[in-house]
């Protein structure tokens, strides 16, 4: 019987490689929530330069406090941010609009996006990947409704491989999702579900949903784990207020990590 050691070389001559032991620090994360409960917000506490692939409205108002240092989110003032920002303006339409270059956009946003990683920026944010996925399917497919399940095959395994290309790289990717509401049979449950890509909680790290209560005092602004593929002693764990942000969060899902490497 071969010793452990003949064992290990005869897997190193086909191609085997050791297993790394140390996780990088990079995280590809999703956040979903409702508008207004502070996606973005959370989304710029992340390490920078940030690059941001926009579809959607959302950073005004916003990313002008992380750029600045001139603003507040829970009673902290925020910190300073390099942000760079490619925006998009995409028809809002169930069928494609003959008058919009779906292909030109799609070939631009993933060349953007795969240069960003290889410029290995500290953080790229997706606002939102909901209208990402919306774009991909407009382009091959030519509309949002009435296709078939089992033609979403290619489109989601190219979708997936896009998602793929950040776990190569030492960049962490923030997904931002919208929310929609929930059918079941065709027969709504009176809940929301994220938009977008089905099965976007297999393929990231954690998953995040944000919250805002308001009181007579102000916004609490907070963000719930559903899922963390790390480390699932967080799952169900609740940040609120100044500890409702990406280097708390980070610190818990890759153990021995430090808030100097998330800042």
């Amino acid at each position: 019987m071969a010793t452990t050691e003949e064992q290990l070389k005869a897997l190193k001559a086909v191609g085997f490689e050791p297993a790394a032991t140390e996780a990088r620090k990079r995280l590809i994360i999703s956040i979903e929530g409702e508008e207004g409960t502070g996606k973005n917000n959370l989304a710029f506490t992340a390490p920078s330069p940030i690059a941001v692939l926009s579809f959607d409205v959302g950073l005004e108002g916003v990313v002008e406090k992380f750029v600045t240092g001139r603003g507040m989110v829970a009673d902290t003032p925020v910190p300073t941010k390099e942000i760079m920002v490619r925006e998009y303006s995409m028809p809002i339409t169930q069928t494609a609009n003959p008058d919009f270059d779906y292909a030109g956009t799609w070939a631009e946003f993933t060349k953007m996006y795969r240069a960003a990683l290889a410029a290995r920026v500290r953080t790229m944010i997706w606002d939102t990947a909901t209208e990402v996925h919306e774009l991909l399917r407009m382009l091959r497919f030519k509309r949002l409704t009435q296709v078939m399940p089992h033609n979403y095959g290619p489109v989601n395994a190219e979708y997936r491989g896009l998602l793929r290309e950040a776990y190569d790289s030492h960049t962490n990717l923030i997904l931002l999702h919208k929310m929609r509401p929930e059918y079941v049979n065709d027969k709504s449950t009176g809940r929301k579900e994220r938009a977008g890509f089905r099965d976007t909680g297999h393929n990231v790290q954690v998953v995040l949903k944000t919250f805002r209560e308001d009181t007579e005092d102000g916004s609490l602004f907070s963000v719930k784990v559903l899922k963390c593929r790390q480390n699932a002693q967080i799952n169900g764990k609740v940040y609120e207020g100044g500890m409702c942000s990406f280097p708390w969060l980070a610190v818990d899902v890759l153990e021995g990590s430090g808030l100097e490497d998330w800042e």
